[in-house]
């Protein structure tokens, strides 16, 4: 990820904590949360890879007493729509990753074509569903981390079950697609552009098309 794109989202270094700084703003670039990726390996061994950033007193304690930092609901707000908002609107389409970082390499390779935001997890709320719904897009296009080793494995099934779900959310109002990786490009828990520019578009030229007939057919509806 280049400085220039560090710099556009304002992405920081804090040694203290020894973590990656991410802050996160709402689609009118108000500033709601920061997030911090660890650096430190018993973080990330303990599932504290990404926590909420805190500084003494300007940050807040939950009902425990614990300490939990400029945090924020995730599920309230898709990560870079500040920034490609426009681009979004303009093409009518949107490709939705689960982490910042997929956002952040897509600023290298498209720059203002950037098209993506991150939901920040493996789930997608009709909150943030209906965010994008209010740009006027036509398309879709689901690029979820791969869950699966091989496809057409029991692993891949109950992954693909899990797209589905997902797809359902959009399918009665916009084209919807997913990244499968066919070819087996990716590694495990890979982002669909963890391999650069030219895998991704690989990845994206094969998308999956989900409609209403496919859903309720995996589902057994």
């Amino acid at each position: 990820i280049s400085i220039l794109t560090m710099k556009q989202f304002s992405i920081k270094f804090y040694p203290i904590q020894n973590k990656i700084v991410i802050p996160h703003y709402d689609i009118n670039n108000n500033l709601i949360g920061i997030r911090g990726r660890s650096l430190n390996q018993r973080d990330i061994d303990s599932g504290k890879k990404y926590m909420p950033i805190y500084i003494n007193d300007n940050s807040f304690m939950n009902e425990k007493g614990e300490i939990e930092g400029f945090r924020h609901n995730l599920g309230l707000n898709l990560y870079g729509l500040n920034k490609t908002k426009y681009t979004i609107h303009k093409l009518r389409k949107v490709l939705i990753f689960e982490g910042e970082k997929s956002v952040l390499k897509c600023q290298d390779f498209y720059g203002n074509d950037n098209f993506t935001v991150a939901c920040c997890g493996s789930n997608i709320t009709n909150y943030q569903r209906d965010i994008l719904l209010d740009l006027d897009i036509d398309e879709i296009i689901l690029g979820l981390d791969k869950e699966y080793h091989l496809d057409n494995t029991e692993e891949s099934a109950i992954y693909a079950e899990k797209i589905v779900k997902l797809a359902k959310k959009f399918i009665p109002y916009v084209q919807v697609y997913t990244i499968w990786d066919i070819d087996n490009l990716l590694g495990y828990k890979d982002s669909p552009c963890d391999k650069g520019k030219k895998i991704l578009e690989q990845l994206m030229h094969r998308k999956q098309e989900i409609n209403m007939e496919i859903a309720n057919d995996m589902l057994g509806y």
